[in-house]
């Protein structure tokens, strides 16, 4: 995904910087003669070659991409080499660059992916003492094979939905420190979501809920989102603590 990703986001930028090449052609021939002043040392040809390198460096920043991943120098002389001489004469030809741009990806997925598994033990160990310590001696908390501790708020008497069931429902999703990630509470207007399209927990949770009830739940990190978090609000190996409401099965 992250390599077909960049290869589309690398296409449009290609084919962007064809268009505006071929439009405006006479253009450059004069912008090299353009002189810099002392307000602005960039002439109208460097200021747009920068710009580009600049919309190149963030699709690349975007699949988690830094400076010691890439050699300039050699990006650049790819660049010029592919602009300036006939495909075929490429050291690397685009089935190769794929290839190894795919390979790249790969490698830098499985080391994310064993970082992950090194992490996740002792986060495991510290969020079964948070658990112990601040949920599992509560009174009225029930606890799923899965891990999921749930509390019954308030017990509806509708039917439970499926899977494949759109709900209505209302949250308000906070960590384990009181920090608020997202709330449909706040915003004053219930959501609608495919339950199997949701966190696991939810997916669980759902299913055994009579619609009209309420819960508060408390998402142990490999039943949300794992070791990817979910931007700056849900770091990696985050507890999650939700209190839902299911209005309705829409459909």
């Amino acid at each position: 995904m992250r390599l077909k990703a960049y290869v589309i986001a690398m296409s449009v930028l290609i084919g962007a910087f064809s268009m505006t090449s071929c439009d405006n052609a006479s253009d450059k021939e004069n912008d090299k003669d353009e002189t810099a002043t002392s307000n602005d040392p960039m002439t109208v040809n460097d200021r747009f070659s920068y710009s580009y390198g600049v919309l190149i460096g963030s699709q690349m920043k975007a699949q988690q991409m830094t400076s010691k991943d890439i050699d300039a120098d050699e990006l650049a002389k790819a660049i010029k080499a592919t602009l300036d001489n006939d495909p075929a004469s490429l050291p690397i030809q685009m089935a190769d660059a794929q290839k190894e741009l795919q390979s790249f990806f790969q490698k830098q997925q499985e080391a994310k992916m064993k970082e992950a598994e090194a992490q996740a033990g002792p986060k495991r160990q510290e969020e079964e003492k948070w658990f112990a310590e601040n949920v599992d001696n509560k009174p009225n908390i029930q606890k799923t094979s899965t891990g999921l501790r749930y509390e019954i708020l308030k017990e509806g008497n509708g039917p439970k939905p499926k899977a494949t069931d759109k709900v209505k429902v209302h949250y308000h999703g906070t960590r384990i420190d009181g920090k608020v990630f997202d709330s449909s509470v706040d915003r004053g207007q219930p959501a609608v979501f495919e339950v199997g399209r949701l966190i696991p927990a939810w997916i669980e949770a759902l299913q055994m809920m009579p619609t009209g009830s309420k819960w508060k739940i408390y998402v142990p990190f490999d039943m949300g989102y794992g070791a990817r978090g979910a931007g700056a609000d849900i770091p990696a190996f985050s507890t999650l603590i939700f209190e839902m409401e299911l209005f309705s099965i829409e459909g």
